[in-house]
This record gives C-alpha cells, structure tokens and sequence, in this order.
C-alpha cells in the first residue's frame, strides 16, 4: 500500500503563517482521501532573484502552494497577499481558472484563516477544535495583533515560540515536520517535540542577542528608527521594543549572498499610518502587506539606496 501512494508536493512560505496553512490543508486532504498519498514539502523564500525563479519554476503535481505568489501550475493555492500577482496576466489566469481549490482574499489576517474558512465552506468538513486555535493564534501572530512590543518577542506562548523558530530554521524537513505535527496535535504538545523544542531553546537565546545588539546600533531618523545588522533575528518588533515611540523602522540585514530590507509599520505608537508600505515596496521588487513588507537586493550599495528612500518617504 505505501509504494502505491501518490506524491503530493506542499510548497509553504518560510513562516508560521505558511506552515499552518499546509497544516490545515494536510488535515483536510488526509480526511478527504485517506492513505492516497504521501507528502513532499518544500518551503519557499522571499530573496533576490525569486521572482524568475517562481515564474519559471515548474511544480510538481499533485501540489499546493501557500501564502506565496500565485503560480498557474499550482492546483491548490491560498494567500492573503496584496502582492500576490505578479502581473494581470497571472491575475487574469486566477480569475480565469478560480475554483474550489483556489483562493485569495487580500483582507485576511492569515494565509491559514483563508484555507480553513475555504476548505470548511466549499468541502463541508467540520475542523477539529485543536486545528480551529492553531488557526487564530496564526491569524494573530500574521497580522502583528499582540497587545504590546513586549508580547510580541515573549517565548511563553507555544505558538508564539513555535513561530520564532522558523527564524533561523527554516529547511525544507523542519517545515514538512512541524505542518504534521500542526496537523495531528495541539500547539503546547507539538512544542513538546525534541526537534521543535531545541530549535526554540536556541531561537530565544539568539533573540535576545538581538535585542542587546538593537539597543546598542539602532539609529533614530525622525520618525523611523532604523537598523544595519547581519543578524537574521532582528525583526521590527524589537525594534518597537527598544524605541517605543517610532512610527516605523527599517531594518536592513546581510545574507551570505544577498541583503533584505524589511520596512514596518509600529502599531503601538500613536502615530497613525497614512502609507501603503506594500504598494512602495513592489517599486522594489517586494511586497508585503499595507503595514508591513520586505525586498532583497544583491548589494549593500543598492541597498543602502533604498533604505534612504525609504526613510525619506516614511518621514514625509
């Protein structure tokens, strides 16, 4: 029976939103057709050169695709992106094609909240009460509704935790084996997993690093508070953290190969946010969403630019 299963491939963007998508949807599919198949997983990155790659990429079918730029060869596919389309024509071809195995829903807090409002509505399958929490801790923890700064860097919440971890470990293994675990257990007993317990235990200890290196480097530019790290952890939060009364932050950290921009939107503060930091991004070649978003660029040169830009814009 086992040799006889057919592959199904589960492409999942690098993040908790990502991997609790496919964990709902490997819920669904195994209920739906139980024993039929056995599963791939392959996390997808935002980073310099992705667009061509993912435009040229041929899938693998059977297959899934969530929270990540639409891809006509996907059959099932789920995001929540303002930036999902690369162009109208990729648009157009969703429109075109649209059924019960594809959805988009720009408003939506989660990629994970669209798959299982979907998969309830369209497939009639009641979801158990352990995937429905996971569900809203990944509605959550997507769209930055933590009460305070301070929540959103705290390790004592397993999902909380669970999503920090996908910081630094973000291979294609960690991410098939935490959406299966997502899949059959709650969230306070999947963080009880030796593999997913380490990659935490770790994460926090980095994370603080991180939060001693913004306290010493970040740089306030007006309303924006701004940092150049090669520490991959630094994420806006912390910088909320640190600088309570910022508008924004940009933080710029070096890859290997390549440096990422993330530009945010303090939701803590009192200032109001009047601009639309995806739709300046995709100028870019990025995206994101209204209050967040990111780019990548291969040189620190042309990433300083943008930084600049970005500050100016931000403080206008």
């Amino acid at each position: 029976m086992k040799n006889s299963q057919e592959t199904f491939t589960i492409y999942m963007n690098d993040d908790f939103d990502g991997v609790s998508s496919a964990a709902v949807f490997l819920y669904f599919i195994n209920k739906k057709y139980p024993g039929k198949y056995k599963f791939k997983y392959e996390l997808l990155i935002y980073k310099p050169g992705y667009e061509k790659w993912w435009k040229n990429k041929k899938l693998s079918n059977p297959c899934a695709v969530f929270d990540f730029r639409y891809h006509p060869g996907a059959d099932w596919w789920f995001d929540h992106h303002e930036t999902s389309f690369f162009d109208n024509k990729d648009k157009k071809h969703f429109q075109e094609t649209k059924n019960k195995k594809k959805r988009w829903e720009a408003d939506a807090k989660s990629a994970c909240g669209v798959v299982l409002r979907h998969l309830s509505q369209e497939f009639d399958l009641k979801f158990p009460k352990h995937i429905k929490e996971m569900t809203k801790l990944a509605d959550l923890i997507d769209s930055f509704g933590y009460k305070t700064a301070k929540d959103s860097i705290s390790f004592k919440n397993g999902a909380y935790a669970l999503s920090k971890s996908f910081l630094i470990y973000i291979t294609d293994s960690y991410g098939g084996h935490v959406a299966e675990l997502l899949s059959e257990k709650p969230i306070d007993e999947a963080v009880k997993d030796r593999q997913v317990s380490l990659s935490i235990k770790k994460t926090e200890s980095l994370i603080m690093d991180s939060i001693n290196e913004a306290k010493k480097n970040s740089e306030k530019i007006g309303k924006v508070v701004y940092l150049e790290t090669k520490n991959p952890l630094t994420r806006h939060n912390i910088l909320y953290f640190i600088s309570p009364s910022s508008a924004y932050s940009v933080v710029m950290t070096k890859h290997n190969n390549y440096y990422h921009i993330g530009v945010g939107y303090n939701m803590w503060s009192k200032h109001e946010n009047k601009k639309n930091i995806a739709e300046i991004l995709k100028k870019y070649g990025g995206g994101g969403h209204k209050g967040v978003g990111a780019t990548e660029v291969g040189s620190r040169k042309e990433a300083l630019q943008i930084v600049k830009n970005m500050v100016k814009i931000l403080n206008k």
